[in-house]
C-alpha cells in the first residue's frame, strides 16, 4: 500500500512549494524506498517479529528470528531463491495437484464410499467446500483415508492405491522437486560464474588475466631487448616477488602482472574514492576532468570508465603501430 501510494504521488502531483504540505508525502515514499531494499524489508520483519514475542507474550515468534541465518551467505540465499523465483511455476503445479487429488477423492467417494473415511462424518457429506478440504486433508496425510479390512479389499483397491502413487508421489511432487533443483542449480551456476569472472577479469576494464598477462609480457621482453642488463634484472626480480605474493595471497589463480594491474592501475576503491569525491564535491569548484565525470554520472553514462583499455594493453598497441611504420 505504501509502495503504490509513493508510486501514484510521484507520477500524478508535483511537490507543493510548502514543507508542511509535503512532509506526508515524502515520508511515505521515503519509507517506500527503503522497505524496497532486501536488507531493510528483511531487518524490519525480523523486527516485527521480535516485537510481538516480546510485548504479546507469543514465545515461539523468537523462532522466526532464525530465518535471518538463512541470508547469512550466498549457497543459503540461493536455496530460499529457488523456492521464490520459479512462484509462477509452482504455482500452476499446486494448482494440477489440487485438481488430481479432488478427481481420486471422488473416484474413491463412487468406489468406495464405505471405506472412505471422510464420507463418514456427517457435518461434511453436504458441503462441498469441506468435502474438498478433508478429501485433500486426508489424502495428503498417509494412513487414514482407506482402511482395508480384508483381502479382497485389497485386490479391489490394488490398482488404485498404484496409480494414486504413481500419479501423486511420484509424477506430481517430483515435478515440484525438479521445478526447484533445476533453479537452484541455475542459481549456483550463475553465481559460480559470476566469481569466476570476477576471479579472472579486471572490474574496472575488463580485461582477463591471459590478456593482461600476454601483453605485460611483451613490454617487459621490449625493455630487456632495448634497456640495460640492470634493469632487466630489476624488472625480472619484480615480477617474480610479484608472482610470489600472488600465488600466496589468491592461490595461484592469478599471477604478479595481473595482481599488480588491479590493485595500481584500476583499483576499483581508487575508482570509488573519486566517484563519491565527485558527487560530494561542490560544482562551482570541479576541474575540467571532474565537470566532465559529473555531467556523465548525471545522464547514467558510465563512458568514462576505461572498458576494454589499460595502460599496458596501450602499450601494446604503440609498439605494433610503430612496427608497422617502420
Amino acid at each position: 500500500m505504501i509502495y503504490l501510494s509513493s508510486r501514484h504521488w510521484h507520477s500524478s502531483q508535483p511537490l507543493s512549494p510548502h514543507l508542511s504540505d509535503n512532509f506526508f508525502r515524502v515520508a511515505v515514499s521515503a519509507i517506500s524506498n527503503a522497505l524496497a531494499k532486501e536488507n531493510v524489508l528483511r531487518a524490519s520483519v525480523l523486527f516485527a517479529f521480535a516485537a510481538i514475542g516480546y510485548f504479546c507474550g507469543i514465545k515461539y515468534y523468537y523462532c522466526f528470528c532464525l530465518l535471518d541465518v538463512a541470508f547469512s551467505n550466498e549457497i543459503m540465499r540461493n536455496l530460499l531463491k529457488a523456492i521464490v523465483k520459479p512462484a509462477k511455476q509452482l504455482a500452476y503445479t499446486l494448482f494440477l495437484i489440487l485438481i488430481v487429488l479432488y478427481t481420486f477423492g471422488v473416484s474413491a467417494y463412487f468406489l468406495f464410499e464405505k471405506s472412505y473415511l471422510s464420507f463418514n462424518l456427517e457435518s461434511f457429506s453436504s458441503d462441498v467446500v469441506s468435502f474438498f478440504f478433508v478429501t485433500v486433508y486426508n489424502i495428503m496425510v498417509p494412513g487414514p483415508t482407506l482402511s482395508i479390512g480384508d483381502e479382497g479389499e485389497f485386490w479391489d483397491r490394488f490398482g488404485f492405491d498404484i496409480l494414486f502413487y504413481v500419479v501423486l508421489d511420484v509424477i506430481m511432487l517430483n515435478i515440484v522437486f525438479g521445478i526447484i533443483i533445476d533453479t537452484f542449480g541455475a542459481l549456483r551456476d550463475e553465481t559460480n560464474t559470476r566469481n569466476d569472472h570476477l576471479k579472472h577479469y579486471c572490474f574496472i576494464c575488463n580485461l582477463s588475466t591471459k590478456e593482461i598477462e600476454h601483453a605485460s609480457q611483451r613490454v617487459t621482453n621490449r625493455g630487456e631487448k632495448f634497456g640495460s642488463g640492470e634493469d632487466a634484472r630489476d624488472r625480472s626480480l619484480k615480477d617474480q616477488n610479484n608472482n610470489s605474493d600472488s600465488d600466496s595471497g589468491a592461490g595461484g589463480s592469478s599471477s604478479g602482472a595481473f595482481a599488480e594491474h588491479c590493485e595500481t592501475d584500476h583499483s576499483q576503491w581508487a575508482y570509488m574514492h573519486f566517484l563519491f569525491f565527485v558527487l560530494s564535491k561542490d560544482s562551482t569548484t570541479f576541474t575540467g576532468p571532474e565537470q566532465y565525470v559529473s555531467d556523465m554520472l548525471k545522464n547514467d553514462d558510465l563512458g568514462f570508465f576505461p572498458i576494454e583499455r589499460s595502460l599496458v594493453i596501450d602499450e601494446v598497441r604503440k609498439m605494433g603501430e610503430a612496427k608497422k611504420e617502420e
